[in-house]
């Protein structure tokens, strides 16, 4: 087997997760509030952010009530020093002044508190003032207004999801050069900033020149944990794996050095950026890096004509997740 004859297949790969994953999302019928567009900065936590993601999709499918004059939705963060804890200020304003305030304190009331906020700004009159203020004290629970043929707010859609991802890409590995195709699948869970994954990734690859070429195969499934940060739109995963490798050497000689296969543990570190490209879509770049605790100390090899078994590998896939909740 040859990396240069592999390289076609590990681009129909790339290119077949772009064909399934990468394609144009079906564009929803017109409603009535789809042009109005929900500001938030780039410093939102992220349940914050996907709460503002989804009041966004609610707005757009809320037939009932009347967007015609809004020229912005706006949301602020606000920090309640004595408690710690972080809530929202939302902004309603009309092309001709009138404006609308609440205070939000959890992520699954914001969709509902903004549908409810743009219905309730009143009709222009002579003897009504041109600034509507009305926030709503800590105490006072927030509004739960749902909007008809809108999804019903929930709080694991802010706070909670399970995704699941494929992606593909290269390796390399030492102490002798190991060149692969990598394949991975993974499946997170997200509370919040934190952020579970499981993965399964199996590589394929040569080693040694023409000559004295051995096939390598490797298959690696872990467990691990780690924090997502926002960057903008996008998200940057940072997670520690640790994880269990069984490799395998064959230079297809029975006679001399029959195949042979190890499992070891390895330490391993993934950072992993995630670019939006709808409410359940997001494409992914990925980067990781892993270390046997055991290949530093002395080569390891499954046959002794045979290559000794990385002590090191790094690697970077191009692929898409989806959410599943």
């Amino acid at each position: 087997m040859n990396v240069r004859r592999m390289a076609p297949c590990m681009l129909a790969s790339v290119g077949g997760l772009g064909a399934v994953f990468g394609g144009p999302v079906a564009s929803a019928s017109a409603l009535a509030c789809e042009s109005v567009r929900i500001e938030g900065p780039p410093s939102l936590a992220p349940r914050w952010a996907d709460a503002v993601r989804e009041a966004q999709h609610a707005l757009a499918t809320a037939a009932d009530i009347d967007c015609v004059g809004i020229i912005e939705v706006s949301v602020s963060p606000m920090t309640d020093d004595a408690a710690g804890d972080e809530h929202v200020r939302v902004s309603a304003t009309t092309v001709d002044g009138r404006r609308a305030q609440r205070v939000v304190h959890k992520p699954s009331a914001l969709a509902p508190t903004i549908v409810g906020l743009i219905a309730s700004i009143p009709e222009d009159s002579p003897a009504m003032p041109r600034s509507v203020e009305a926030p709503v004290p800590a105490s006072t629970p927030p509004p739960t207004v749902a909007p008809v043929n809108a999804p019903p707010p929930a709080a694991s859609r802010a706070n909670f999801g399970v995704w699941a991802g494929l992606a593909a890409g290269g390796r390399i590995g030492e102490p002798y050069l190991l060149e692969m195709l990598d394949f991975e699948g993974t499946a997170d869970v997200r509370v919040q900033s934190w952020v579970l994954c499981a993965l399964f990734r199996f590589g394929l690859g040569v080693a040694g020149g023409d000559d004295d070429a051995s096939e390598y195969s490797e298959t690696d499934i872990g467990l691990g944990a780690g924090r997502s940060f926002p960057l903008g739109t996008t998200v940057l995963d940072a997670i520690f794996v640790p994880s269990l490798a069984t490799m395998r050497f064959d230079d297809h000689d029975e006679v001399t050095s029959p195949p042979g296969s190890l499992s070891e543990l390895r330490l391993g570190a993934r950072i992993r950026w995630s670019i939006p490209v709808s409410l359940a879509w997001r494409l992914t770049l990925t980067g990781d890096t892993e270390i046997a605790p055991q290949g530093f100390d002395h080569p390891i090899r499954t046959q002794s004509r045979l290559p000794a078994l990385p002590a090191w590998t790094g690697g970077m896939r191009i692929g898409a997740s989806g959410r599943l909740l």
